[in-house]
């Protein structure tokens, strides 16, 4: 039974369609654009658009696409969350008429900018959009949603390059991820204290702190960690499309805390597979391993077998 919890094989739906993927820090040379506003077709300048702000996410998306149409509400409620906060969204239309998109949002409009960067499919490769995701490894064919963070504190003030190095998502957004990110980028604060996950005293949660710095392997445990719920990773369209199957191999911290720590990608697999089998392991629900009468951190090896039939 230990050694079953311990390295979880998981079969996916071919049917399903999110492509949720994690928050990465990449090295990406964001460049500074001028695009057309949707609805007044003004100029929109991203560096003059940013000031003020704490925190910028620009959202790449074609309006016909599914995957977008499944973050659009997410995008909503974070930008209606946290605007008075300093938290601001542009989202650049791609690969439809901008009377498309227009009619997408409908008569009320999107509550956020919305801005126009291509109107065809066929201008795929020819996009900004295209040549910033393939530096950050994103190898869907049309790539919406894509999502850049941007902090106008770190930006340049002049000079093509906006910033070097910033967070993305080659995907959906995960919208517990994404809102713990934006809270911490902005300074709120909790009005309560963080849930104790695991019940205990709080003299038993400073204990678990102190031992929490070091995570375990499963030899090295009293009690081994006891997965209680997982996710299940989703195929992409474009791993669909390519015929990929495989295996994708993770090592998943399960911290002290309850909570799913660093993962390392052992063995992965292309067109943002990988990504979603990260996005299924961080969904992980687990009763934490215990040392010494102690809940303590935990390295497990999970395995993930994406097949087509």
């Amino acid at each position: 039974m230990c050694a079953l919890l311990a390295m979880i094989t998981m079969t996916t739906d071919v049917r399903a369609q999110h492509e949720y993927a994690p928050l990465e820090e990449k090295e990406i040379n964001y460049k500074n654009w001028t695009y057309k506003e949707l609805k007044t077709n003004t100029p929109v300048n991203l560096r003059e658009r940013v000031q003020g702000k704490k925190l910028v996410m620009v959202v790449y998306f074609a309006p016909w696409c599914g995957n977008w149409k499944y973050e659009a509400p997410v995008v909503a409620r974070l930008y209606d969350k946290y605007k008075a906060d300093g938290f601001d969204v542009i989202a650049v239309s791609e690969y439809a008429p901008a009377a498309d998109t227009i009619a997408y949002f409908g008569t009320d409009g999107a509550p956020y900018t919305v801005v126009v960067e291509s109107e065809s499919r066929d201008a795929r490769e020819k996009t900004d959009h295209y040549a910033c995701r393939m530096k950050t490894g994103d190898t869907r064919r049309f790539g919406s949603p894509y999502n850049v963070f941007i902090e106008p504190a770190k930006i340049a003030t002049t000079g093509d390059v906006l910033i070097k190095k910033t967070t993305v998502v080659n995907g959906e957004l995960i919208e517990e991820e994404a809102e713990k990110f934006i809270r911490e980028r902005l300074g709120v604060k909790d009005n309560a204290p963080m849930t104790n996950k695991l019940g205990a005293s709080p003299s038993t949660v400073n204990k678990t702190v102190e031992v929490a710095d070091k995570i375990y392997t499963m030899a090295q445990v009293t009690r081994k960690a006891k997965i209680t719920d997982v996710s299940y990773p989703l195929y992409t369209e474009d791993a669909r499309w390519n015929q990929v199957s495989g295996k994708v191999v993770l090592e998943v911290a399960l911290m002290a805390s309850g909570e799913v720590g660093e993962i390392k990608v052992i063995k992965g697999l292309p067109y943002g597979l990988t990504e979603q089998c990260i996005a299924a392991a961080r969904k992980m629900k687990f009763e934490p391993a215990i040392k010494d009468g102690r809940p303590v951190s935990q390295y497990i090896r999970s395995v993930y077998s994406l097949n087509l039939h």
